[in-house]
């Protein structure tokens, strides 16, 4: 009986180990699993670091042969700054100058040059954008028109500078994130 009841308790004992061990193991796996899912997560986010979503492409218009800003063109601006101070997570400024296809080629990269130049300085110097959100700016001259440039019409449209407010998928939206990351191959 003594032996019975020896036996009985190394068997509660040993069964009551063996329910903790259980426990243990799903807690770990628990754990496990929560972290996986955590660092999956973080490699999507990482992943998608430097793509961007463009939330919105202005265009400022600029007379011909000229790259001041004009009050219209300033009040252009001063909208897509608006923009970007809307409590956005992860954005960047491309400023691109374009000219008309009228004059010298060489003639025409410089002033679109100078052109994406004086929206850049005006978004930094009147708006407090600071110079680390802008992507350096970039004079394309008369290529990519976007009207045909043999008319009056046609050429002022042309005679642009285009600023695309990019925002970060990494950074921006962690649903977002996860939604492209499972769309990416």
């Amino acid at each position: 009986e003594q032996n019975e009841q020896r036996l009985g308790s190394q068997v509660d004992e040993v069964s009551a180990v063996a329910n903790g061990a259980v426990a243990a193991a799903q807690n770990a796996q628990s754990t496990a699993d929560q972290a996986e899912s955590d660092a999956t997560t973080a490699n999507a986010r990482i992943n998608v670091l430097d793509d961007y979503d463009a939330l919105g492409t202005f265009a400022v218009h600029f007379k011909n042969g000229s790259a001041r800003l004009s009050t219209q063109a300033k009040a252009e601006i001063d909208a897509v700054a608006d923009t970007v101070n809307e409590n956005l997570n992860g954005w960047i400024v491309a400023v691109e100058g374009y000219a008309d296809s009228t004059g010298r080629t060489a003639r025409n990269r410089s002033l679109s040059d100078l052109r994406a130049k004086a929206v850049t300085d005006y978004l930094v110097t009147k708006h407090g954008i600071p110079p680390y959100r802008v992507v350096q700016p970039f004079g394309f001259g008369s290529s990519d028109p976007v009207a045909a440039n043999n008319t009056r019409e046609g050429r002022s449209l042309n005679r642009r500078a285009e600023i695309r407010v990019l925002v970060n998928k990494g950074i921006n939206s962690h649903g977002k994130t996860q939604a492209a990351s499972q769309e990416r191959p």
